[in-house]
């Protein structure tokens, strides 16, 4: 391959596509019309003769060899952008499109307030909200990829060295049981016995794991709940729990929040658990890039304010 007649607009089109597995996604982001973008697929796969992506019924799914090259295209374009940026950032002026992982939990209480500072302190910048698969899988490869710029979630920490990945702690919570108004069993407090013997409406456990982290602590005890239904999202359980008699845990800030407006009931959970400790992390090659350094401030000095009532 003749390295000088490499195109590298080629390789930001790739990374855009890798990042929003969409033609017409990855040409909004990078200012191009759709056939643009799709004539760069084809020079893409023309160039590394290979697919790179295959549709499917939603999405274009990466290649192995997409797979493959993703992050050292990602970490080439990155040192490329750090010869060419200036060291001095304003964010009036930044069109920037950052990519943030985690869970509807984080999206719901705490992202629409760094929304609200973007829109003031950035107004052309935006961000692509995406989900992390569960709430404790940490989105290392798409990281590294540059797919997700961070991740906000209660990931296992610390990170290891070979990981290239940064974190920084944002907040605490625990999990806490809520169930409705009314409840036949549950009255003035919830006892281990009475936990065991609801139904429970838990969040999908995390993946290729046969149980969370609640399973686990009563394994340890030599105890078993039943699942009525497991869920995929935090904010939809408290509404399973406020028509039924199932019982279900979230973290305490969304149970405070949603107690507000629906008819249930918050308590501890009966026996001890080790915090949520909730951190925003992201990769190596990102670190000392002055508008990644900037987003990371803010989003750091906004979520460890207490959110605002909505």
């Amino acid at each position: 391959m003749n390295v000088s007649a490499i195109d590298l607009n080629l390789l930001s089109a790739f990374e855009a596509l890798f990042a929003e597995r969409n033609v017409t996604r990855a040409g909004s982001r990078l200012g191009l019309t759709q056939p643009a973008m799709s004539n760069a697929l084809r020079r893409l796969r023309e160039m590394f003769d290979d697919p790179l992506f295959i549709r499917n019924s939603r999405e274009m799914v990466p290649t192995a060899r997409s797979a493959e090259i993703a992050p050292k295209i990602a970490d080439a374009l990155s040192t490329v952008r750090g010869v060419l940026i200036q060291s001095r950032f304003d964010p009036l002026e930044s069109s920037r499109r950052f990519s943030i992982a985690t869970t509807d939990y984080v999206e719901f209480l705490f992202l629409p307030s760094v929304h609200r500072r973007i829109q003031k302190e950035a107004p052309s910048m935006s961000f692509a909200l995406r989900r992390v698969p569960t709430m404790f899988a940490l989105p290392q490869d798409e990281l590294a990829s540059g797919a997700f710029d961070f991740a906000i979630g209660p990931f296992p920490l610390p990170l290891t060295p070979q990981s290239g990945l940064h974190s920084l702690p944002l907040f605490q919570d625990r999990w806490v049981c809520v169930v409705r108004k009314g409840h036949p069993v549950v009255k003035r407090r919830l006892s281990l016995n009475q936990f065991i013997s609801l139904r429970h409406v838990p969040i999908a456990y995390p993946l290729g794991e046969g149980r969370g982290m609640v399973d686990k602590l009563l394994a340890d005890r030599g105890l078993k709940r039943t699942v009525a239904t497991t869920v995929a999202h935090f904010i939809s359980a408290p509404f399973y729990a406020a028509n039924s008699d199932c019982i279900t845990l979230v973290p305490s800030r969304l149970a405070k929040y949603v107690a507000r407006f629906l008819p249930v009931r918050v308590f501890p959970v009966p026996f001890a658990q080790p915090p949520l400790e909730f951190s925003l992390i992201w990769h190596a090659r990102m670190h000392s890039e002055p508008a990644h350094i900037w987003v990371r401030k803010l989003i750091a000095d906004t979520v460890r304010q207490r959110p605002r009532s909505r």
